[in-house]
């Protein structure tokens, strides 16, 4: 054997010795190969079986890339011409930026009558079946408080909005808009709107009672009434299924949910929900069970006589309120003629029948039978759940707010009263009313004012029998606005007097008679009933409900040239 060959020999045996001895490292070695073998494969654009099909693994790899840089698909959203601008405005903006979430693209396809085939997505003004609504807004017609005009039919909002007149009371009535209004109002009833143009309608409405104006629900304010149509109003929460000044938008969602989420959220929330509506009833000089009411009672032998026509008027609001002069007593007989005022205890019923939840004390008569009765009379009001103010057991009583909760919105009444006798006023040892005192008025309103939303001051002031408010009510209800009152309310003069706004306050100088019996003159027979409404914790407006006593001494809702009358007298001075 050579030298040559035995080397080699020997460096065999190693080479075996060596795998045997290290099975990892094989193993290792091995992987690498395949792996090295695969990309060869790769590279080489060598062929794999599936599904029965060769394919060519580069080709494979070619697909998927492609895949990844596809155009997006193409939605078509078909919209009706008659929608809201804003609406529109959306939806092209979507497909010029395609601004959403998925990999789409928008193509916009207007239509009036007949839709698309095309459509993917309809987005319409009206229900076109199975559609969701998206978004309502809520117009109002709306003038000003002494307009003559009150509610319109159908048709006549049709005259209007077709730039016509209507007559009210012997008024030629015509109609204003926002331009930033009118084009979707247009586009929702298709009545070619030709109203005359404005920058600031409300403040034109609420000086010009020959005007209305046709607003967002949201600009309404006290200085404007909600004109009813054909039945329906928003404040009054009637027949809203029908309402018919207002802009929808539905979406027929599809496939394609985002469209309808993200139509959604640009249009904002719908500007109107009728549970977000309250209502205050406030009313004028009242004697429970006096006099001519004690008589008509008896005679008929019906305690609920007096309050039955207006009785749901009171029920429906949210607070009903009364201004109560007398005590109730046991044995109370006022058959006849006398200044010294009681109401029966049987008369009590009226209160708790009609809801009444605020009773103001601030009357000149409240202890015409002594402090036992009034503090029982107390008693009553305490054991029937309402509220008293402007009166109690004593001065600091007195003086301390009736607060109310209606949702999530406060509703405080403090009272104060300046006609004598001064002896009627509460002291730190002796029940009656809160006297009228500036000092007072600024610290009991300072004490809730942080804590309550809104409120409302009865003041007992004032001349009997004018129209027109003295400078002791100017001066008065001025320092009680200042204070931060919101809303005063004379209940002492027996006839209806002028109403005032002060400083983003409003002033009632007198509500004339509402439960009484001074039947003697057209004027004492007359009064008010004020119905305040609230929307989502702001005060938006007021109703003037005319009234006048019958014969027997029942308050009747006025209507036609009474109704005119009595208001006119209110809205003198506005």
């Amino acid at each position: 054997m050579t030298r040559t060959k035995e080397a080699s020999i020997q460096t065999a045996g190693r080479m075996k010795r060596t795998v045997r001895a290290h099975p990892r490292r094989n193993l290792l070695l091995g992987g690498f190969v395949a792996i090295a073998g695969l990309a060869l494969l790769g590279c080489a654009g060598w062929l794999y079986v599936r599904d029965h099909e060769i394919t060519l693994l580069s080709d494979v790899f070619t697909r998927e890339r492609k895949q990844e840089t596809e155009e997006p698909s193409v939605i078509v959203i078909c919209t009706e011409t008659s929608l809201p601008s804003a609406a529109i405005d959306t939806i092209n903006t979507w497909s010029q930026s395609g601004d959403l979430p998925e990999a789409v693209d928008v193509s916009v396809e207007p239509y009036t009558a007949e839709r698309p085939a095309s459509c993917d997505v309809v987005v319409s003004s009206h229900d076109e079946g199975d559609f969701d609504l998206v978004w309502r807004k809520y117009y109002v017609l709306a003038a000003a408080v002494k307009s003559p005009i009150d509610s319109v039919t159908n048709d006549e909002l049709t005259e209007l909005l077709g730039g016509g007149s209507i007559d009210a009371g012997g008024a030629s009535i015509t109609a204003v808009i926002d331009a930033d209004f009118q084009e979707d109002l247009d586009n929702a009833f298709g009545l070619g709107i030709r109203l005359n143009i404005s920058d600031d309608v409300v403040a034109v409405v609420s000086a010009d009672p020959s005007l209305v104006g046709v607003i967002p629900f949201e600009l309404l304010t006290p200085r404007i009434k909600e004109i009813d149509i054909a039945g329906s109003s928003l404040l009054r929460r009637t027949a809203i299924d029908s309402y018919p000044l207002l802009s929808e938008v539905w979406v027929s969602e599809g496939e394609f949910p985002v469209l309808f989420s993200k139509l959604q959220t640009a249009l904002g929330p719908t500007n109107y929900d009728e549970s977000a509506v309250s209502t205050v009833v406030v009313t004028g000089t009242t004697v429970v069970g006096a006099r001519g009411l004690y008589q008509q009672a008896t005679t008929s032998g019906d305690w609920l006589y007096a309050w039955r026509s207006v009785g749901d008027i009171l029920r429906e609001a949210d607070i009903a309120h009364v201004s109560n002069e007398g005590s109730f007593v046991d044995g109370c007989t006022q058959g006849g003629w006398s200044m010294v005022f009681c109401g029966s205890t049987e008369s009590f019923e009226g209160l708790t029948w009609a809801g009444v939840d605020a009773v103001g004390l601030t009357g000149n008569h409240i202890l015409d039978f002594g402090e036992a009765n009034f503090l029982h009379t107390l008693e009553m009001y305490e054991d029937a759940g309402m509220k008293y103010f402007g009166g109690g057991a004593n001065s600091t009583e007195a003086h301390t707010a009736a607060v109310f909760d209606v949702g999530d919105m406060k509703v405080a009444f403090l009272g104060y009263n300046m006609i004598p006798p001064a002896s009627y006023n509460a002291t730190s040892m002796s029940p009656g009313s809160a006297g009228l005192d500036e000092h007072a008025i600024k610290a009991d309103i300072a004490r809730v004012r942080d804590d309550v939303d809104f409120i409302f001051v009865d003041m007992q002031w004032g001349n009997e029998y004018e129209h027109q408010p003295n400078s002791y009510q100017t001066s008065y209800g001025h320092i009680a606005i200042d204070a931060g009152a919101d809303i005063v309310t004379g209940v002492h003069p027996h006839w209806v007097q002028t109403i005032e706004y002060y400083d983003g306050g409003v002033i009632f100088y007198g509500l004339g008679n509402f439960l009484f019996d001074q039947t003697w003159s057209q004027e004492t027979r007359e009064g008010i009933m004020v119905r305040h409404y609230f929307y989502d914790r702001a005060y938006i407006g007021y109703e003037l409900i005319p009234t006048i006593l019958s014969e027997t001494y029942r308050p009747e809702p006025a209507d036609g040239a009474d109704a005119e009358r009595i208001k006119g007298y209110a809205c003198a001075g506005l």
